[in-house]
């Protein structure tokens, strides 16, 4: 028995999706303004990195990903009202949440971006930075830390990749009032960020929809998070000719490997993706 016919038998119906283009865009804002609304529920003195600020906002942000989840499923159409070839499948499958392929759906997304920061990592490997995980206390200091349980484990994934760089935007806001950045710095920053977590987002999008998996795009995003924006200045500065070399080898080699593997990687096949598959061009 397949694992569409287990739900369906246990009283999740299968439904679909067949939205208007002007839905689809109000769907996708509402999602990410309820979001990011979430996290000013509760109006608070203290800056994001507080731990008290980031508790209610890890429980804030837990309702509103469930809450979510009625609300797709009233917008959704049950396939028993479709024609035949409009093939449904359960809520959870929809969002990414099934057991088939998973392991796949962890690891190799994973794989295909620690290729793309090739360079950022064989940097961190000459600075002697993975030394530290080898250090148990360094472990015990990051589980115990909020703030590095926000930034890793409990990374915020928004599908859509302009309302996840968009998302972004309310920062802007913490950097002038707690960080007491002018206007003018913080928007330049805040538009900055925006460019590339928006590419990010279309990553993260093409990962989702490609395998069909959510694991994939949020242990890409806690990666990405750890690793941070790469330090260019740090490699044009550096003194060794031949580590130099190197790490801009592998900055320009890095890119160019992920493009030629980012289908082969993401090939739905590989994680039996039967839920988008018929939107893709394979």
């Amino acid at each position: 028995m397949s694992e569409e016919s287990i739900v369906t038998s246990s009283g999740c119906s299968k439904i679909t999706f067949e939205l208007n283009p002007l839905l689809s865009f109000f769907s996708c804002f509402l999602l990410a303004f309820s979001y990011v609304s979430s996290l000013y529920i509760k109006p608070t003195t203290q800056g994001r990195n507080h731990p008290e600020t980031i508790k209610i906002r890890f429980l804030a942000v837990t309702c509103a990903c469930f809450l979510a989840l009625p609300f797709l499923y009233l917008i959704s159409t049950s396939s028993e009202s479709l024609l035949v070839y409009s093939q449904g499948h359960s809520l959870m499958s929809w969002v990414g949440v099934r057991s088939t392929g998973v392991v796949q759906g962890a690891i190799l997304p994973l794989v295909l971006t620690m290729i793309l920061f090739a360079g950022p990592l064989v940097q961190m490997y000459e600075a002697r930075i993975f030394e530290l995980y080898n250090d148990i206390n360094y472990w015990k200091n990051s589980l115990s830390n909020i703030i590095w349980i926000r930034n890793h484990v409990v990374a915020a994934v928004c599908f859509c990749p302009v309302f996840f760089g968009l998302a972004h935007f309310h920062h802007m806001l913490q950097k002038i009032k707690f960080e007491g950045l002018e206007f003018k710095t913080a928007f330049f920053q805040s538009v900055f960020q925006f460019a590339y977590t928006t590419v990010f987002g279309v990553y993260c999008a093409y990962i989702f929809i490609r395998t069909g998996h959510l694991i994939g795009p949020v242990l890409c995003h806690a990666f990405c998070n750890h690793i941070g924006f790469p330090d260019f200045n740090e490699v044009l500065n550096e003194d060794d000719f031949d580590k130099k070399a190197k790490i801009i080898g592998c900055y320009i080699l890095g890119p160019l490997l992920f493009f030629m593997l980012l289908n082969f990687f993401t090939a739905p096949i590989l994680y039996s993706n039967e839920v988008y598959s018929k939107y893709l061009v394979m």
